[in-house]
């Protein structure tokens, strides 16, 4: 009976990806090609193309499939769809080669291969890790909350219109320093565990301090990504107040880009599916194929620009992401690629298996790290780092200026259990 109920389930998943899919290649046809033929979203229909395209998206998902018992499955699908989809999609629509497109989807189906429940590393916690990842938290959001005030001045914004020229004013003394990696910390990692937290404990004292922080980080910084924690906490907390959140999952982006789709194609709401459809997935997509296609035909990095910087001359004038921009035809845009094709771009595809591999032990530790603690706090502290890898930062980037590896430390110091803290005659549970 069960097994019955799993192949229905199954068979409803696979509609909801194949109609996802068309879709979004219906978008693709009627108004990237079209609207956007200018910034380089052609349309060159190749059958053969097509065809390998479906084959390995729906391998793609009937492989997610059969892994879905891992503790950071959800983690995947979200990438499945965020990553693994625009990939195949562009590849099979603008005519790209077969081996540029293998070297993008490959690692992703790689290190779900790779992903284990079994304990192939020996993790031990800290005992009352709990009470120092809250205390550090509380501790760094209040010390970057008041480094923001004393750095500004006391200025702040309200407006989302005004962040930009704040920002360009307050942002270099803002970030100088050490504080270029805790402000982001605090805004990415650390406020969005206190609000899990607080909501999790369903207290509305908490909630209101976490939300409060949260609100004070956005308005003396200017930053609009320290508000993504308030609706990334939300929706995973609604979400895992289900059980069929895989269902639920797949849905949300079925309905959510044939809503975008509808009102961008019918209703000439075109800035919606620019924002939903063409900048969350095609950009990313576009610019992944441009660093492969640069960097075949120019010099490799070999990351003289990060690591290896003492030993290698840097072999470009501009930064990665400005030099793709100028390939692209836009010399000030700023053409950021995940860690995949960044990897091609450094060591070409001796940089993507040594990313590939570091890759590996990092879903491995965070996939045993959130066996035992609750899924709704290991999705919220690591979605955010995890999506910024795959799609916009390099890898060391992403493990430190961005906080993955402060969101590993976070998930090995929590704990599920509860402690009362006392303190004379005050009695907190956390």
């Amino acid at each position: 009976m069960n097994t019955l109920k799993i192949e229905k389930i199954f068979i409803v998943e696979f509609l909801f990806i194949i109609c996802i899919k068309l879709i979004i290649e219906y978008f693709y046809l009627e108004i990237l090609s079209t609207t956007y033929l200018y910034a380089g979203f052609v349309l060159d229909f190749d059958m053969t193309k097509y065809i390998i395209g479906w084959i390995i998206y729906l391998f793609g998902y009937s492989f997610l499939y059969y892994k879905r018992k891992l503790h950071i499955f959800e983690i995947y699908l979200f990438l499945y769809f965020l990553y693994f989809l625009p990939n195949v999609v562009y590849f099979s629509l603008s005519n790209q080669p077969v081996l540029d497109f293998v070297s993008l989807v490959f690692p992703f189906l790689f290190l779900i291969f790779m992903t284990t429940n079994k304990e192939i590393i020996p993790l031990s916690r800290m005992k009352y890790g709990k009470l120092v990842v809250l205390s550090l938290s509380l501790g760094i959001i209040t010390l970057v909350i008041w480094h923001f005030y004393k750095s500004t001045g006391g200025a702040y914004v309200l407006n989302f219109l005004d962040v930009y020229p704040f920002r360009a004013k307050y942002d270099d003394v803002s970030n100088a320093g050490i504080y270029g990696y805790l402000n982001s910390w605090a805004m990415k990692i650390f406020s969005v565990f206190l609000l899990a937290w607080a909501l999790l404990r369903a207290k509305i004292s908490l909630i209101i301090i976490a939300g409060i922080s949260i609100i004070m980080l956005f308005i003396f910084s200017g930053h609009k990504s320290a508000l993504q924690g308030i609706v990334l906490v939300s929706f995973f907390y609604f979400l895992f107040g289900f059980k069929d959140r895989r269902v639920l999952i797949i849905g949300g982006f079925f309905f959510m880009f044939l809503i975008a789709s509808v009102l961008t194609i019918f209703a000439d709401q075109i800035m919606i599916g620019s924002v939903l459809i063409r900048r969350l997935l095609f950009v990313p997509a576009q610019l992944n194929f441009s660093y492969i296609e640069y960097f075949s035909l120019n010099e490799h990095i070999y990351w003289a620009n990060s690591v290896l910087k003492l030993f290698m001359d840097y072999p470009y004038e501009v930064t990665p992401a400005k030099l793709i921009g100028t390939f692209l035809g836009e010399p000030d845009m700023s053409a950021n690629t995940g860690f995949i094709a960044s990897g091609f771009m450094h060591g070409s595809y001796l940089g993507i298996l040594i990313y590939m591999l570091i890759a590996v032990i990092i879903f491995n530790i965070i996939n045993l790290l959130a066996k035992n603690i609750d899924k709704y706090i290991v999705l919220s502290i690591i979605i955010l780092p995890i999506n910024t890898m795959f799609i916009s930062s390099d890898l060391l980037t992403t493990l430190l200026t961005h906080g993955l590896i402060i969101a590993i430390i976070v998930l090995w110091l929590y704990d599920s259990e509860e402690y009362r803290l006392s303190i004379k005659k005050l009695s907190i549970k956390i």
